[in-house]
This record gives C-alpha cells, sequence and structure tokens, in this order.
C-alpha cells in the first residue's frame, strides 16, 4: 500500500457511500472504502505498516487508536 486518503469524488467506486477513503497500492491501482470509522481503520493499517503515506489528520489518527 502507498498512501491513504480522504475521497470525494463521484466516480462510479465499489462504495456506495460518498464519504470514502481510497487506498493506492500498486503502481496504478486504488480502491474506496467506507469503514464505519475511517479514523480507527487508518491507524490499523498504519500500525501494520508504517510507510504507508497518510493524507488524512495525523492528529486524528493518533488520538484514536
Amino acid at each position: 500500500m502507498k498512501s491513504i486518503s480522504k475521497v470525494k469524488k463521484l466516480v462510479c467506486f465499489t462504495s456506495p457511500s460518498f464519504d470514502r477513503i481510497e487506498i493506492k497500492f500498486g503502481e496504478f491501482y486504488e480502491i474506496a472504502l467506507s469503514p464505519k470509522n475511517k479514523i480507527y481503520f487508518a491507524g490499523g493499517l498504519l500500525s501494520i505498516n508504517k510507510s504507508i503515506e497518510s493524507k488524512l489528520a495525523e492528529s486524528q489518527i493518533d488520538n484514536k487508536f
């Protein structure tokens, strides 16, 4: 995984929600998800792999996870 960021695109993704996060991996691949708790989800991913670039608020992730 390369990065996690908030997404507001109206492009068709697998997630029906408009409040999504986007995970980029590989050279050209991305997926949009809408976990119940985005900050906790991102914190879990970052605890597993510290090299993931997070474009979410770092202070929120540190406090929630």
